[in-house]
């Protein structure tokens, strides 16, 4: 058995990838894990403490639009000027 070392200092994140890798109409964000497009690509490249940083901008997106936490949504009816930000 082999021991990581994070030298974050911090537990491990998870990736809030739930597999439905699919961009809105902007090609911003995910359907899916409601990361911008930005936030997957630098994922497996940064520490836990923007691992965490990331997860609290994906659930101040979901509470902007009103989507429960649980539920997976596309973005119809989302405001184009919300997803150019």
């Amino acid at each position: 058995m082999t021991d990581t070392i994070n030298l974050d200092g911090m537990s491990p994140v998870a990736s809030p990838c739930i597999r439905l890798c699919e961009l809105d109409a902007n090609k911003q964000l995910c359907v899916g894990c409601w990361r911008h497009i930005d936030e997957i690509i630098a994922w497996s490249k940064v520490g836990e403490l923007e691992r965490r940083d990331i997860l609290e901008r994906v659930q101040a997106r979901r509470r902007s639009l009103r989507v429960d936490e649980f539920t997976s949504s596309t973005f119809d009816g989302m405001e184009q000027n919300f997803l150019s930000k």
